[in-house]
């Protein structure tokens, strides 16, 4: 008789005793969760959650007033690119005018253009590039003009394509493409130069030292197709020119265009084609494109599949004897399917900067890691703030002198701490 009721109080005082337990455990786990999932906002503005800190501002334009007579502020949601330059200024293009930002978040206009500029800094000056009349302005860091290279140095009109790439200090790398006008685009002569700008001794200097005459032949079996692609000489469309070091530091420069890519020896200027493996269906082994980074003796891409699928980092290292970049190793890096994302523009790849010891890598889908070179490790750096205009905004991180690793939005800039 005794039997029966002690079992039920027994069964009764373990379920309370349970229930009591668990309600301890997850008040902290609730915290946590919440803790990791509300940033904290501080009295600057800042938001600060998982270790990263992104703080909002504005750059104010000096001198630069509205209808309204109010104080402009540089737009982030325009496609303006800040470069950092000396130390303490950052310099941007804007309404054609050249601004210094200091660390004040304040820029000013340092010289008028009357036209729409590219801008570069190679680590002592500023290389404009302005077209109408076609010519590159060298510019110190009081904003003095030193010089200029035009079509009276031998600077060719580049009606396609123009591009221009740090080597040093005082010389640039110039690759371009001229085409006479004509309304039947197969009956256009293309030809491509690439050239050095050098600034010293107060002297300006230019010279082309490869130029490609010849023609791509498009209607062409695809044996001579393939062997075209395999020749200096044939005429091209730089698309973009990127560094790379090996490990004993000799500089190579990849003038990336279409599958193939032309490499310019850093020592001695000479010209070769990339060579890459191809078949009779144009199926090759082509150069990495994408956002790149050389570090360590290893050059990094960063590769978005069509329709942004994945997005893979690849790790090379640059044979000059086959003139190939030989795969070390792939790593997917987006971990993201493409979910109602086919429409996405193909042409945002994501972006690679190299800061010092490690890689900041932000794909299309705006995840952001950050890879350690010397332990490999790799660390996702998850947005600080649940905000559709932070997430979604296409614009890539860019580095500056004044606010370290900045990420522009719809409304406002954000730099970004970790």
């Amino acid at each position: 008789m005794l039997k029966y009721p002690r079992m039920p109080l027994l069964f009764l005082f373990l379920i309370c005793n349970c229930m009591i337990s668990r309600s301890f455990s997850a008040e902290p786990h609730e915290k946590k969760q919440n803790k990791s999932l509300s940033p904290a906002v501080s009295a600057d503005n800042s938001i600060r959650r998982d270790n990263i800190t992104l703080t909002p501002f504005k750059i104010q334009l000096v001198e630069s007033k509205n209808k309204k007579g109010k104080l402009e502020y540089l737009p982030s949601d325009e496609d303006v690119e800040i470069i950092p330059a000396w130390p303490g200024v950052d310099a941007f293009c804007h309404n054609n005018g050249l601004y210094f930002i200091a660390k004040d978040k304040t820029a000013r206009k340092i010289a008028a253009l009357d036209s729409p500029a590219k801008l570069i800094f190679e680590g002592s000056f500023l290389w404009i590039y302005q077209v109408d009349p076609e010519r590159i302005s060298i510019i110190d860091k009081d904003g003095k003009i030193l010089g200029k290279i035009d079509s009276g140095s031998g600077l060719p009109k580049s009606d396609i394509v123009f591009i221009m790439h740090p080597v040093a200090p005082g010389k640039i790398l110039i690759a371009g493409t001229v085409a006479p006008l004509g309304l039947n685009a197969q009956l256009i002569k293309r030809r491509s130069w690439i050239g050095i700008a050098e600034y010293a001794n107060k002297k300006t200097a230019f010279k082309i030292f490869h130029e490609a005459k010849k023609q791509f032949p498009d209607d062409a079996p695809i044996e001579q197709q393939n062997a075209a692609l395999l020749d200096a000489e044939i005429a091209f469309e730089p698309q973009y020119i990127s560094t790379h070091a090996d490990e004993k530091g000799k500089k190579y420069y990849f003038i990336v265009c279409g599958i193939s890519a032309l490499v310019v020896d850093g020592d001695n200027l000479k010209v070769s084609a990339y060579r890459p493996i191809l078949d009779n269906d144009h199926e090759c082994d082509s150069f990495p494109h994408g956002s790149s980074a050389s570090c360590n003796g290893i050059y990094y891409t960063l590769k978005k599949f069509d329709y942004g699928q994945d997005s893979i980092v690849s790790k090379f290292k640059f044979d000059p004897e086959s003139m190939r970049l030989k795969l070390i190793s792939s790593q997917d890096m987006s971990k993201h399917r493409s979910q109602g994302l086919s429409s996405a523009p193909c042409n945002i790849e994501g972006k690679i900067l190299h800061l010092e010891d490690a890689l900041i890598v932000q794909t299309f889908m705006d995840e952001i890691r950050l890879i350690n070179l010397k332990t490999e490790e790799e660390r996702k750096l998850p947005a600080p703030v649940e905000e559709d205009s932070f997430l979604s905004n296409p614009r890539y991180l860019f580095m500056t002198n004044n606010f370290g690793l900045v990420k522009p939005s719809d409304e406002t800039f954000y730099q970004i701490r970790y």
